[in-house]
């Protein structure tokens, strides 16, 4: 238990701390970092899929009131507060920001094949 009576998990459990579901207040032990998308994480933007339906989830563990950046442009929460980041081709620097702390991932999107 952490100092404050809350439970403690193992990052294993950070989305699950992260989202609406977790009706019990607990944290996860680690460090603040991000855990979605993992680092040097690298898509393919599917020519059959609509764009609407081509995104990553941005979560963290450890953390409550994040801040999400894609290449310095704000992500804004969907309706029931979790943040999605709409697939888009080139090189992204995804950033979380938290109560003073700070993580960045890198990601690379690549484009439809053959589409110029």
């Amino acid at each position: 238990f952490a100092n404050d009576g809350k439970l403690l998990l193992q990052d294993a459990y950070a989305r699950w701390c992260a989202s609406s579901d977790n009706n019990i207040g607990a944290h996860v032990r680690s460090d603040f970092r991000i855990t979605s998308p993992p680092p040097n994480a690298r898509y393919q933007i599917d020519p059959v899929l609509p764009s609407s339906q081509q995104m990553v989830e941005l979560t963290a563990a450890c953390a409550s009131d994040v801040e999400w950046f894609v290449n310095d442009a704000r992500v804004a929460p969907a309706h029931d507060g979790r943040f999605f980041w709409q697939l888009a081709a080139g090189e992204w620097n995804v950033r979380a920001l938290s109560r003073g702390k700070i993580s960045q991932e890198k990601i690379t999107v690549e484009g439809i094949i053959g589409a110029n």
